[in-house]
């Protein structure tokens, strides 16, 4: 399962973390058309005849946020995470109104200097402690998740294609039980399910 460390932050909060790992916080969304956050984080549990794909990086790796760092970025433009802009979704958990902490969509931006696995690992925002990944991000599009994780013995970069098309998260989705979110929320998941496997969804706007 992946590693993540959720907090209930504010807006200011969050964008200063996001800071310190080169995100810009551009918006925090509600319901989207792209695969809900909670269900994204389904990503590691899927096998590679999900089109799942992942660099790996041993503990014992002197080189390894560097490594990560420079295999995430990689994957971020080959899978198409980010677009033109360098703008893309990241899961993040916040408080709304009186409500218990929720996963929501932030819409990102990557600034020219960043540090994901190291700056963004060391303050809780992707996982924790330094160098040790827990997170989730989509793109704009929703045609692509890419997530950090922290294993036994080491760590890894996941990519998975297509999500509506993975068995684990398509179970997922199909065990949330009505009354367990909000009306809106609980017909966006049903919409998301009932897409036909080449429908990548509309692009996520502001």
């Amino acid at each position: 399962m992946l590693t993540v460390v959720k907090m209930p932050l504010n807006r200011a909060e969050i964008s200063a973390l996001c800071d310190a790992a080169g995100l810009i916080l551009l918006d925090i969304a509600g319901v989207t058309d792209v695969i809900p956050a909670d269900a994204a984080w389904m990503a590691s549990a899927c096998g590679s005849d999900d089109g799942r794909f992942d660099e790996e990086f041993e503990f014992q790796d002197p080189d390894l946020v560097r490594n990560a760092n420079e295999a995430w970025f990689a994957i971020a433009q080959r899978h198409r995470l980010l677009d033109q802009r360098r703008e893309f979704l990241l899961s993040l958990a916040v408080l709304e109104s009186d409500r218990f902490p929720v996963s929501r969509w932030a819409l990102v931006k990557l600034k020219d200097e960043w540090d994901i696995i190291g700056a963004g690992t060391a303050n809780g925002l992707l996982g924790g402690p330094y160098g040790r990944p827990g997170f989730v991000m989509v793109s704009k599009t929703g045609y692509t998740v890419v997530a950090g994780t922290t294993w036994q013995d080491g760590i890894s970069i996941i990519s998975l294609p297509n999500p509506h098309r993975a068995s684990a998260i398509r179970k997922f989705m199909t065990r949330t039980p009505e009354g367990s979110v909000t009306d809106e929320e609980y017909e966006n998941i049903q919409n998301w399910l009932s897409r036909p496997p080449n429908d990548t969804g509309r692009a996520f706007e502001k």
